[in-house]
């Protein structure tokens, strides 16, 4: 007969081996950051060491959404935010109707300057991205103009009909998803190969990080290797319940958002290099999202979504998620809080020194373990005899919002 510890530890390995069970990290609630002032459904974009969200106008975020500037100057219409070399970020603004694209700059963020008008034809900008000293503009007919000390000019090799929707690039791939397919270049757009994951669900997203080529498909993720131009099956493990609407990394973590068996939205978060899926934070019951370019990002170790519903428009916004919610411990966040947990004794270091705050332990079913009060900034506090672990740790500032949560071992 097993005891607690050997109960616990069963448990745990049977959540491991799930993403359909519920678990610690679906406790998590997703946060609405103010909505940036831009349009109703902005694209987002990390450069210039901020958040950019970009629709009709832009503004940027120095604070993962919490607040955001808008910046003035640039024309409307903005298709692409780009680091470029140099401390140099550059953006490019196309009107509705127009044969050429503003190109700005920034150095820092403050402040845009004008730099030069490029002729693009009738082509529609579909992307901006930069590799060392060149950036490149590419246009839904194929059209990519490369600008570094001169102009060239390749092609995508799109049939009749066929538009280019995305470019995602980076030093060793170049990869254009387009209306019919996935064309991918290991030689600067010189040449092109046709390309496809294993599977006879179309392509939908594509992400580039290094030399990766990340590929949603339907409810499926596939990750492609330029070294080896091999595709490998990134969710044969495990069954998303529905398709992928949005995907992105960091060093870290690889995490999509997918529809739930109701329409809704769940995130699924990966180790980069593990085949383990974990669902993670509270479903978003937001239905009718598609999957949509520039939605995701992972922005200081927080996953941040663009929604845009056309079933339920007052949920329109921009949400976050902290994506490092079960490490052990936490010198500094974005709250200036840190949880530390040592046997039996809870210490809690918060910016509201002398107020009472709230802290909840959870066991790894969700349920509640513990409930209290912490009379101050680093007073600890001695808990009930037989604390879960793991456990869960949320933390609640004074006036009730969850200020911190952490996985504790």
């Amino acid at each position: 007969m097993m005891g607690p510890r050997e109960t616990r530890a069963m448990m745990w390995l049977v959540l491991t081996l799930t993403i359909t069970t519920t678990s610690i990290f679906a406790q998590r609630p997703w946060q609405r950051t103010t909505t940036p002032p831009v349009g109703a459904a902005p694209a987002l974009h990390l450069a210039a060491n901020a958040l950019i969200a970009v629709d009709d106008s832009m503004a940027t975020s120095i604070d993962v959404g919490l607040s955001w500037q808008g910046v003035a100057g640039v024309p409307a219409h903005q298709r692409g935010v780009t680091d470029f070399f140099a401390n140099v970020t550059i953006c490019a603004a196309q009107a509705a109707v127009g044969d050429s694209v503003e190109i700005w700059f920034t150095q820092g963020g403050s402040s845009w300057t004008y730099s030069e008008d490029l002729y693009v034809s009738t082509g529609t900008v579909v992307d901006l991205a930069a590799v060392g000293q060149v950036f490149y503009i590419t246009m839904d007919d194929g059209t990519v103009l490369a600008r570094g000390r001169s102009i060239g000019t390749f092609s995508v090799p799109v049939t009749s009909g066929e538009r280019v929707v995305d470019m995602e690039l980076s030093a060793t791939i170049m990869a254009a998803l387009t209306t019919s397919g996935l064309y991918l270049s290991s030689d600067g757009g010189e040449t092109w190969e046709r390309s496809a994951p294993p599977t006879s669900t179309p392509v939908s997203l594509i992400n580039v990080d290094g030399g990766t080529l990340f590929a949603a498909c339907g409810a499926d993720m596939y990750q492609f290797n330029s070294r080896g131009s091999t595709w490998d099956h990134l969710t044969d493990q495990v069954a998303f319940p529905g398709t992928i609407v949005g995907h992105s990394c960091d060093a870290l973590y690889l995490i999509a958002l997918s529809h739930t068996s109701d329409g809704y939205l769940q995130m699924y978060r990966q180790e980069r290099g593990s085949r383990q899926w974990d669902s993670v934070g509270y479903i978003l019951h937001i239905p009718d999202v598609q999957p949509t370019r520039d939605r995701m990002v992972v922005d200081g170790g927080w996953a941040v979504i663009s929604v845009t519903s056309a079933g339920l428009p007052d949920s329109n916004g921009v949400y976050r998620y902290d994506l490092y919610d079960n490490i052990t411990s936490v010198d500094e966040t974005v709250q200036h809080t840190s949880i530390h947990l040592h046997g039996s004794t809870l210490h809690v270091q918060h910016p509201w020194n002398t107020e009472v705050v709230t802290a909840e332990i959870f066991a790894l079913d969700g349920a509640q373990w513990w409930s209290g009060t912490i009379p101050c900034s680093d007073c600890p506090v001695t808990l009930p005899d037989g604390v879960p672990s793991p456990a869960a740790v949320v933390v609640r500032a004074p006036g009730g919002g969850i200020m911190r949560s952490v996985r504790l071992p």
